[in-house]
């Protein structure tokens, strides 16, 4: 934050943590969703509430991260990836998703995943599916998650 300051970037807006019930209406303002995520052995199961806020909210997606989260977003169409800690890289994406005229659509189509694959229904279909694999021996171990299963 301070650097945005010290380089007067006025088109950036911090805002302190704020209850979950308002983030739709901050990110009604926003050009894109920006997200960032440590590299991890665990990162092929990570799937942050902050990617499900932007696609709900019709936002492209630009992420510096591994795993699954960008392998759904190229996916679906629903933003840009370069990964975790390739801050040049994750620079040279926002210029690139700041100019595309097809940025709406990135939006629409993060939209269009969440309000297809990621419905209360959809998704209690599967674990209900994965409970009766798992009850009925058709599995014999739990599946690992796979979120790009989901749709």
């Amino acid at each position: 934050m301070a650097l945005a300051r010290e380089l007067g970037l006025s088109n950036i807006h911090f805002h302190d943590p704020v209850p979950k019930i308002r983030v739709p209406e901050l990110l009604a303002g926003a050009d894109a969703g920006i997200m960032t995520l440590f590299r991890s052995p665990l990162v092929h199961i990570y799937f942050e509430n902050k990617l499900i806020d932007y696609l709900a909210a019709g936002l492209p997606v630009v992420a510096a991260m591994d795993g699954v989260q960008p392998r759904l977003l190229e996916r679906e169409g629903a933003g840009r990836a370069v990964p975790s800690l390739d801050h040049e890289g994750l620079a040279r994406v926002i210029r690139e998703t700041a100019d595309d005229p097809n940025r709406a659509a990135m939006g629409a189509a993060g939209r269009a995943f969440i309000t297809t694959s990621l419905t209360q229904r959809t998704v209690l279909r599967h674990y209900a599916d994965t409970l009766e694999a798992l009850a009925t021996g058709t599995v014999d171990r739990r599946p690992v998650w796979d979120p790009l299963a989901l749709s």
